[in-house]
């Protein structure tokens, strides 16, 4: 099973331009193109600040990004950060097709 496959793994991933600070709450996000950032490189990786999903900083051409990848579970976002650090170097959509391995345990 490719992870993105996986049923604990997000469907959606929304990408934020990195920096981006917000003035007001009615401020807009920039959110970026998902489908332009599949090609990005992935360049730091990182746990959430809930320790419950994994935080990717990726580059596009000139465009930096940001995306958490929620998986609601501690344990689980351990082991997907420790798989997707494998990762760095490489394009988010690898990370996505990335078979899930024993090592990844992404059962809980």
């Amino acid at each position: 099973m490719k992870l993105k496959d996986h049923p604990k793994f997000p469907s959606k991933h929304y990408w934020v331009r990195s920096g981006q600070r917000k003035q007001g709450k009615h401020d807009p996000i920039d959110l970026l193109d998902s489908d332009d950032m599949r090609q990005a490189v992935i360049l730091n990786v990182q746990a959430s600040h809930d320790l419950t999903g994994v935080e990717i900083e990726a580059k596009h051409s000139d465009t930096m990004g940001i995306t958490v990848l929620s998986v609601e579970n501690k344990k689980l976002a351990s082991n997907l950060l420790q798989a997707a650090q494998t990762f760095i170097g490489k394009t988010f959509d690898k990370l996505r097709e990335a078979e899930v391995t024993d090592e990844m345990s992404l059962n809980a």
